[in-house]
């Protein structure tokens, strides 16, 4: 049995055919990559000598291998064969560079190109192995046959397609792909060859002849193959690399030159400057503006470095150093340079041109300057604008700078001093003077600011009374005004006083002069300038509203000057301000005089209204006092038992006529306290109802006494307790429905009321939540409307009232302002001869009282109810009528009564007697009734006395007073003994007995009620057609005499039948309307025939 060769491979030939294949297969892929470069007939000898190479490594590879396998046989190889392996070595590498160096490359042909590749390497390997010569037959097995050819077709196809795919999808920094490429392909060589090898079978032969043939050193004969192989391909290689390079440079050197073409033509026409320059910042190409900018020759010479042709300043004018020019800085730091202003200008030219410069330096991979490119920008013009924006905020900022310091004071010396520094610091001038006009167009110079203190100063004190220039003719002069402070000296400019500054009055222009010597000036003008230092100067006027006020001027001294425009108009709006100042200033002034007129007026009307206060006081007292008496006494007369019925009456007319007079008084008084700004509310809880009807009851006896209705309707349901100041109100309403009824000669008077609900109260901080409205509508005379206007006005009546003659023109004001102080407001609606509508508007509030004090029926007290202990009281009163008064009444019911006619002798009563109580009159000699109060709280037991003020003062910071000075409670005069008694026992806690009000006083009542109800209806001429005429004519006469005592006599003299008439007789008499009776009594004039 015959059993097949069993061989095994040398390591290091293996290793060195696999690193034959790897390195084969990279150059195969690598010169691809060339010949794809290439163009034209120049891809061939890349792709023939690269088939060559490529072939030899693929063939080495595969040599190399058969060489490795050690066989215990000897092996020779057939030369012609192995020569044919090569060949399609070559073929295999031929078709694989040529499909991987077409630019074309698609899946389709890289899967036929695999095939064709794989197949040539198959055939080369089985080639070769039959150039192997041994003594033993080769067979194969087809199945590893199969799979070397598919792992050869497979790896090629592979190598093939990992290359497509890195040409579309290249990955920048990464080599895998091309790794991979390599990788395949050497599998594809050494996969075939060995696992084709393992399908190999080595039979020996029968009559074997090994000892006969030769051995190979297969060792150094796959060195020598591999040397070789490798050799080729290193020079391959090789050559690729440098091909690659100077392919590399010469695309550089084509880039670069289509680079700077296009460079070129880009810049030719670009209206900014554009320059690249080397890494030695030499100029190699620019454009017509850059060479324009930069003052570079228009023919290109010799390398020109950057900043060689001119001179060039930085942004503050100073020169750069030439390293640290933009381009050298940009090419030292291998970093741009943006935004750099450089200013660029030559010898043959004073001007700058103002450059705004980017330099950009192009890096090369290694780091390395190549090329610069730098821009620049002619910012010429926006640099002027800058500079005159500058030019402009300095101006301004020195022109706020002034005005600050002008807003820091208004008295005139500071602002010049420190408008005359300012100006001087800002302008650089030498000096600065402010020039005030005189009424005559004369003047002053009222400040000015020097630079050289040794100048000569226009403030300086004259030393002499030498004049400054000596002919009369000159048109300036100095002189000495006696007017002025000494310290001055007053220059005239005679012309602007003849002209009265015409120019600067009509034009508000300026002068400037930027030489003296150059405006044709006479000798004497400048030889007064020259006195002065002038060279040249501005002056502008200045102006306090649309009157010339002074001059402002700034002046240069010994050389000229051309002041510039900005320079003017910063003189012109210091000057503009400075008018300002003088208004503000001015204005003031006469604010200050002003406020000391008012506050000598305030003084004097302080004074008096201190004196109409005093005054009034003092009215209130005298007044009042004396009534005191007239009413107090006539009460103690009327009550008087033994009194006769015609001194009653005459008793009841005093009272009537007191009491009239005290109405008159209080109304002149109310309106003084309202003048004075002394009138406060009293408000409490009321019955509206019961007020109504209490105005109603008052007011009725005098409609009927006129003949005319009085209603006071119904009104819709009110809340019967309101809160607000009830007496107000009840003289508001007296007032107008009086004024109604008066002026109504016939129809009636109809007074309505309601209440309306409000979402918020009249005053945020009042509890009033309703407005009480209430209108009092006549049937009168009626208003004329240009009467209407001062209707309210104090002692103005309207011309119905006036021809009235009854009245003082005091109610309308009254009630008026009673309804401004509660809060409210009176209208009227008025059309002359059809009536008037007074609507009185106020607010109210609900009253918080579970029930209101009931009204009492007024009771006559007779005297002290028994078993009381006995009190002292003191009367103190400087006025006799007065301490008889109330001693008469206060003895009467029981009272022990001392007097005291000043405040001294009160004092000394009240520490010997202890009385209970002082009835205290605070106006006494001596010492008044505010010291007798605090002197008698200070003595011990002093707090024990009750002290009752009683005062005709009207005003109620004199009734606080009382408070304050110790009084328990305060009483008005008139006094009224019911309100004097009642007072006492009160503050006492007695108990009187009373005695219903009868007698007389029911009379009065019966008689009231009896002329209430009858003269409703009107009296007329003709009730009186039955009398005597001789009567009539005595009624008539006394009547118009105002002797309503005669009157009485008369009507005393009726017959019993006319007892209704006289009654109703009696009512006029006694409600004062003997107008009346003079009408009814009047003789009718007899018919005119004709």
């Amino acid at each position: 049995m015959v059993y097949p060769l069993v061989g095994h491979y040398s390591v290091g030939l293996v290793c060195l055919s696999c690193g034959i294949a790897m390195l084969s297969s990279y150059i195969t892929l690598s010169l691809g990559d060339r010949i794809l470069a290439a163009t034209g007939l120049r891809q061939w000898p890349w792709l023939l000598g690269g088939a060559v190479a490529m072939g030899t490594g693929i063939w080495a590879t595969h040599f190399v291998a058969m060489l490795a396998l050690e066989m215990p046989v000897p092996i020779t190889y057939n030369l012609l064969t192995t020569g044919f392996s090569l060949v399609y070595a070559v073929l295999a590498a031929g078709v694989a560079l040529g499909l991987v160096s077409r630019p074309g490359l698609n899946w389709l042909s890289l899967s036929a190109g695999g095939v064709v590749m794989g197949l040539a390497i198959a055939w080369m390997h089985y080639t070769g192995m039959a150039a192997m010569q041994m003594p033993a037959h080769i067979s194969y097995r087809w199945w590893p046959v199969a799979l070397s050819v598919a792992i050869a077709v497979s790896a090629s196809t592979l190598a093939l397609g990992l290359t497509l795919w890195s040409r579309r999808h290249p990955s920048q920094g990464k080599i895998w792909p091309a790794s991979l490429s390599v990788l395949a392909l050497g599998l594809a060589i050494g996969g075939l060859h060995y696992t084709a090898m393992s399908g190999t079978m080595f039979e020996p032969a029968v009559a074997s002849k090994t000892d006969t043939m030769p051995a190979l050193d297969a060792t150094w004969l796959g060195l020598a193959v591999a040397l070789g192989a490798g050799l080729i391909l290193m020079i391959t290689l090789v050559m690729l690399r440098l091909n690659q390079r100077l392919t590399e440079q010469r695309l550089q050197e084509e880039a670069r030159a289509k680079s700077e073409q296009q460079f070129r033509t880009l810049i030719r026409e670009m209206g900014v400057g554009v320059i690249m320059l080397n890494a030695k910042a030499e100029i190699l190409i620019s454009n017509q503006a850059a060479r324009e900018f930069l003052h570079l020759p228009e023919l290109e010479g010799a390398p020109l470095v950057f900043g060689q042709t001119a001179s060039i300043c930085q942004e503050n004018g100073t020169s750069f150093i030439p390293a640290y020019l933009p381009v050298q800085q940009a090419i030292a730091q291998k970093a741009p340079v943006d935004d750099v202003v450089i200013g660029v200008s030559t010898a043959q030219s004073d001007s700058v041109r103002w450059l705004l410069m980017n330099v950009d330096p192009q890096l090369s991979e290694a780091g390395d300057v190549e090329r610069v490119v730098c821009t620049c920008s002619d910012i010429t013009s926006q640099k002027q604008a800058e500079d005159s924006v500058r030019v402009v905020a300095n101006r301004e900022h020195t022109v706020m700078r002034v005005v600050q310091r002008m807003r820091q004071t208004l008295d005139l010396k500071t602002i010049f001093a420190a408008t005359t520094e300012e100006l001087q610091t800002a302008a650089g001038c030498d000096r600065v003077w402010i020039y005030r006009f005189n009424p005559d167009w004369s003047g002053v110079v009222v400040a000015e600011s020097l630079t050289d203190p040794t100048a000569p100063s226009t403030l300086a004190a004259s030393d002499t009374s030498e004049p400054l220039i000596d002919r009369a003719d000159c048109g300036v002069r100095q002189m000495q005004n006696s007017a002025f402070d000494e310290s001055y000296s007053l220059l005239e400019d005679t012309y602007l006083k003849e002209t009265q500054a015409e120019t600067y009055r009509q034009d508000r222009t300026y002068h400037r002069v930027n030489d003296i010597y150059s405006e044709g000036f006479d000798a004497c003008y400048l030889g007064f300038l020259e006195q002065w230092q002038v060279r040249a100067y501005v002056i502008v006027p200045i102006f306090a509203g649309s009157q010339l006020w002074g001059l402002l001027g700034i002046y240069a001294h010994h050389q000229p000057r051309t002041w510039t425009r900005h320079e003017v108009k910063m003189v012109l709006q210091v000057g503009a301000h400075l008018g300002t100042a003088v208004q503000h200033a001015n204005l003031l002034h006469q604010t200050q005089q002003q406020a000391q007129d008012l506050a000598v007026a305030k003084q004097a009307a302080d004074a008096a209204s201190q004196a109409k206060g005093d005054f009034l006081a003092s009215m209130s007292h005298e007044l009042r006092t004396p009534l005191n008496a007239i009413l107090g006494f006539s009460q103690i007369l009327h009550d008087d038992a033994t009194l006769n019925d015609d001194h009653r009456d005459l008793i009841n007319i005093v009272n009537r006529s007191g009491n009239h007079l005290l109405g008159l008084i209080n109304n002149v008084l109310s309106l003084a306290k309202i003048e004075a700004n002394k009138i406060t509310l009293d408000e409490t809880d009321f019955d509206l109802h019961q007020t109504l009807q209490a105005v109603d009851d008052m007011l009725q006896l005098k409609a009927d006494s006129r003949g005319i209705r009085l209603d006071v309707m119904p009104s819709p349901p009110l809340p019967y307790r309101l809160r607000a100041d009830e007496g107000k109100l009840r003289q508001i309403l007296i007032n107008l429905i009086g004024n109604a009824i008066k002026f109504t000669p016939q129809g009636g008077v109809t007074v309505r009321s309601h209440l309306q609900n409000t979402a918020a109260a009249p005053d945020s901080n009042s509890t009033k939540t309703q407005w009480l409205e209430i209108t009092v509508q006549d049937t009168g005379v009626g208003i004329e409307s240009e009467e209407l206007r001062h209707l309210f006005r104090p002692f103005e009546q309207t011309q119905s009232g006036r021809r009235s003659a009854e009245g003082t023109g005091l109610g309308l004001s009254l009630s008026h302002n009673f309804a401004q102080l509660m809060g409210g407001s009176i209208t009227v609606n008025s059309t002359s001869g059809e009536g008037s509508i007074f609507t009185v508007r106020l607010p109210v509030g609900q009253s918080t009282a579970v029930a209101l004090d009931p009204v009492e029926i007024k009771q006559i007290i007779l005297r002290l109810a028994p078993n009381q202990p006995r009190h002292r009281i003191l009367i103190a009163d400087d006025g006799a009528e007065s301490r008889l008064l109330m001693r008469r009444w206060l003895e009467e019911v029981g009272f022990e009564v001392r007097e005291a006619s000043q405040g001294q002798e009160a004092v000394e009563i009240w520490t010997a007697w202890q009385p209970h109580l002082i009835c205290l009159d605070m106006r006494m000699p001596v010492l008044d009734g505010y010291g007798v109060a605090r002197q008698v709280r200070q003595l011990p037991g002093g707090d024990a006395t009750v002290i009752v003020a009683v005062t005709a003062s009207v005003f109620e910071e004199q009734r606080s007073d009382c408070i304050a000075a110790g009084c328990n409670a305060v009483l008005p005069k008139p006094l009224d003994r019911a309100m004097l008694l009642d007072h006492v026992g009160r503050s006492l806690n007695l108990t009187y007995q009373y005695a219903e009000a009868g007698g007389a006083d029911a009379e009065n009542t019966q008689t009231a009620a009896f002329c209430r109800d009858q003269n409703r209806l009107p009296l007329t001429q003709a009730d009186f057609s039955h009398l005597a005429p001789d009567w009539l004519a005595q009624v008539h006469q006394a009547a118009q005499a105002a002797d309503d005592r005669q009157v009485r006599q008369l009507i005393a003299q009726l017959p019993v039948e006319q007892h209704h008439l006289a009654r109703r007789l009696d009512c006029l008499v006694n409600d004062f309307r003997l107008d009346v009776i003079i009408e009814l009594t009047a003789v009718p004039p007899a018919p005119v025939s004709l």
